[in-house]
């Protein structure tokens, strides 16, 4: 047997990637052709194994301190020496950041201000693992488990975003896309684990979903860094290696030394769970999402308000000067309009000014813009607004009756959102019926403008 044409054959190379400087972590996609490295400076790129860049990220001035592949290869985490966490889908040519919430972390972050935990970073590793689910649903014969979702009957929700008001400068009308709430997680799953110098390992499902927080240092009753995790197969059990603090020998000449652990945990309690996980999981994308929807219509809403008063505004000033002009300084121009509006009858001074003063095109730019916007108003509240805030209170019975079934949320503060969502829908249908009378009026105010104008 020739084995020195077997080892050049075995190991021979295929391709190669000059980098500028020093690399500080290279991670090959488990499944695909593709890896990502971090250099010195910080700076971010997904290569090709043939050497192709695919993206590539400027250098960070927080320090990336660790990155992982999800187990699948479509996304990549990425870890920062302030604690902050990110992942990437990698299938579009440019990458889009989400943050990962650990809420434990951040509180961590805080008590350790000052001290040396932060001035290292407090994160130390990063793992990202398999944690499948072979079935999340009991499914009986002859039973559809999905019957009884609500939120499977409700109707679809508008996915084009709203207009915005109309600007002074025409410009062209791009088309914005709402989130998509329909967005599911995927039934094999995966746990992305956070170990960091204060003894602890953050889980999160997915990188979606908050789980919890094992403290190393109390089982050990050290003060330990963890440095490297592993799950079993079958995500039955945890392997850790953690790093005790730095000893010094007492023998004068010897080195410091480092002392390292081992330990093995079993994860019973969060196999028990899988399937309620899950769900929960898949709930909690859905109100991130639906959180956004709102957000999105609720500053759309708020942009045409802040038209509203600024054309209204506009108007009184103009007035205001106007009726200076003319010397007479003791008239209140925001009195005479609320009197107007409220008995129908229009002074002099303001007759002056709607008849004389402005244009056509004045009032009928007036006319156009906050009739857009009271149309508009009303469009954002029954088409975006209360659609969306029913699936919100859907979501949250659900993640109620999950409660029930353990210790795995709080159902108080479940509650207190059901009851903030039921306030919003509240003053929500209060808006509507103002909004209508306002518009009825304005349009019914243009009309006695141009008709006793021309």
């Amino acid at each position: 047997m020739d084995y020195e044409n077997m080892k050049s054959e075995s190991f021979c190379k295929e391709y190669g990637v000059l980098l500028e400087m020093e690399a500080k972590f290279i991670e090959k996609c488990p499944v695909m052709n593709l890896a990502a490295v971090v250099l010195k400076d910080n700076s971010l790129t997904l290569y090709r194994i043939n050497g192709e860049i695919v993206w590539s990220e400027e250098f960070s001035k927080d320090g990336i301190v660790g990155i992982a592949w999800r187990p699948d290869g479509q996304e990549l985490v990425v870890a920062y020496h302030s604690g902050k966490v990110m992942r990437t889908g990698i299938a579009f040519p440019n990458p889009t950041w989400v943050s990962c919430t650990f809420p434990a972390l951040i509180s961590s972050l805080k008590d350790h201000a000052q001290s040396r935990v932060i001035s290292d970073g407090i994160i130390s590793c990063i793992s990202w693992a398999k944690y499948e689910i072979s079935s999340p649903f009991v499914s009986n014969y002859g039973f559809d488990p999905n019957a009884i979702e609500v939120r499977k009957h409700l109707p679809a929700l508008n996915k084009i975003a709203p207009d915005g008001p109309i600007t002074l400068m025409p410009t062209r009308k791009k088309i914005e896309l709402m989130p998509d709430i329909t967005n599911t997680v995927e039934s094999n799953m995966s746990l992305l684990l956070i170990g960091t110098r204060d003894e602890k390992i953050y889980l999160s499902l997915g990188g979606v979903f908050y789980t919890g927080v094992i403290d190393i240092g109390k089982i050990l009753d050290k003060d330990v860094t963890v440095v490297n995790i592993e799950l079993s197969p079958d995500v039955g059990t945890m392997t850790v290696r953690a790093k005790q603090e730095v000893h010094k020998r007492k023998v004068p000449g010897d080195d410091e030394v480092d002392i390292y652990h081992s330990l093995s945990l079993s994860l019973v309690a969060l196999n028990m769970n899988k399937s309620e996980l899950y769900s929960i999981t898949n709930i909690h994308l859905h109100v991130n999402n639906l959180l956004e929807y709102i957000k999105i219509a609720m500053d759309k809403l708020e942009k045409h308000y802040k038209t509203h008063a600024s054309v209204t505004e506009r108007h009184l000033d103009r007035l205001t000067d106007s009726i200076k002009g003319k010397g007479m300084e003791d008239v209140q121009p925001s009195a005479e309009m609320q009197t107007m509006l409220a008995t129908g009858y229009a002074t002099p001074e303001l007759k002056r000014y709607f008849f004389d003063e402005l244009t056509e095109q004045d009032v009928m730019r007036w006319s156009t813009s906050l009739t857009h916007s009271y149309k508009t108003l009303i469009q954002i509240v029954v088409e975006y607004l209360l659609p969306a805030n029913d699936y919100l209170v859907a979501c949250l019975s659900d993640l109620y009756g999950i409660e029930g079934n353990g210790k795995l949320l709080d159902g108080d503060k479940i509650k207190a959102c059901s009851e903030l969502s039921g306030h919003l829908t509240a003053r929500m249908n209060q808006l509507v019926p103002k909004v209508i009378a306002l518009s009825s009026q304005f349009e019914a105010f243009i009309e006695w403008i141009l008709t006793d104008k021309y």
